[in-house]
C-alpha cells in the first residue's frame, strides 16, 4: 500500500500535489459535516421519544430561553429544521467535493494521455521499427487510465477513513461499550478478508494474468507472419489462431466461466 502511494505521488507534479493537499482539507471539512449530521440524530431521537427528560437539560433550557421557545414541541421542530439544514448543506458540500475529486483525476488523466501521445508521435521513424506497438497502445489506452482510477480510489478511501475516525470518536463519547463491540466485529471481518479472501483473489488474479499471456501469443504470432503470406494462407493461419485460443480457454474452466458470465 505504501509503495503504491509513493509511486502515485512520484508521477504527480508539484502543482498536482498541492491540489491533493487542498482536497485533503476538503475531506476534513466533509468529515466534520458528516460527524455533525450523525451526532444530531441522537438528541433529535431523544427529544421525540422522551421530551420531558430532555426538558430538564440545562443546555436545552438555555437554548429555549435565548430563542424564546415556550414548549418542547417548538424545540423539537427547531431541531428537525436544524437537522434538515445540516444534511442539505452536508450533501451539497459532499457533492461538490466528489465533483472536485473527479475533475482533478479526469483532467490530469487527459493531460497525461495527451502528453504521452505527443511524445510517441514525435518519436523518430526508427523507434517504431523495433517498438512493440501493442504495448505502446496498452500504455496509453489502458495503463494510464488505470493509474488514475487507483488515484481516485485512494482519495475516496482517505475520505472514508477520515470520516470513520471522526464518527468513532463521537460514538466512543456517546456509547463506548457498543462502539468497542462493533469495532471488534469489523476488525474480525477485516482479518477474515485479509487472511482468507485476499490470498484467494491474488491467486485468481495471477492465474488470469498467466492465461491472458498465453492467449496473446497466437494473435501476435499471426500478425507478425501475415504480411509474408497469401490470402488462403492468412485464412488458414487465422483459423489456427482461433483454435489455439479456444484450446487455451477449454483447458481453464474458471476462465471459461468468467467469459460466459461477462458475456
Amino acid at each position: 500500500m505504501v509503495d503504491i502511494i509513493k509511486k502515485l505521488f512520484s508521477i504527480l507534479s508539484r502543482r498536482q500535489k498541492r491540489n491533493v493537499g487542498w482536497m485533503g482539507v476538503m475531506i476534513l471539512i466533509g468529515a466534520l459535516l458528516e460527524t455533525v449530521g450523525v451526532s444530531m440524530i441522537v438528541p433529535l431521537a431523544q427529544a421525540i421519544l422522551d421530551a420531558d427528560k430532555l426538558a430538564e437539560n440545562e443546555y436545552v433550557i438555555l437554548v429555549c430561553d435565548i430563542l424564546g421557545l415556550e414548549n418542547m414541541n417548538q424545540f423539537v421542530i427547531l431541531m428537525l429544521v436544524a437537522v434538515i439544514a445540516v444534511f442539505v448543506i452536508k450533501n451539497a458540500y459532499l457533492l461538490l467535493m466528489n465533483y472536485v475529486q473527479a475533475r482533478f483525476v479526469n483532467n490530469n488523466q487527459f493531460l497525461t494521455v495527451n502528453y504521452m501521445l505527443e511524445e510517441y508521435l514525435n518519436r523518430p521513424y526508427e523507434f517504431y521499427l523495433n517498438a512493440d506497438i501493442p504495448t505502446v497502445f496498452r500504455t496509453v489506452d489502458s495503463d494510464v487510465p488505470k493509474v488514475f482510477i487507483v488515484l481516485l480510489e485512494f482519495i475516496q478511501l482517505m475520505t472514508e477513513v477520515v470520516v470513520s475516525i471522526f464518527l468513532c470518536v463521537v460514538l466512543l463519547i456517546v456509547d463506548p461499550t457498543m462502539t468497542i463491540m462493533i469495532t471488534a466485529i469489523l476488525l474480525g471481518m477485516t482479518a477474515i478478508i485479509v487472511k482468507i479472501v485476499k490470498p484467494r483473489l491474488n491467486a485468481l488474479g495471477q492465474e488470469n494474468q498467466a492465461i491472458q499471456a498465453r492467449m496473446i501469443v497466437p494473435p501476435k504470432f499471426s500478425i507478425a507472419k501475415a504480411p509474408k503470406l497469401n490470402i488462403s494462407s492468412i485464412k488458414a493461419l487465422t483459423e489456427t489462431c482461433i483454435k489455439d485460443i479456444e484450446k487455451i480457454v477449454a483447458e481453464n474452466p474458471s476462465y471459461k466461466a468468467k467469459i460466459l458470465i461477462t458475456t
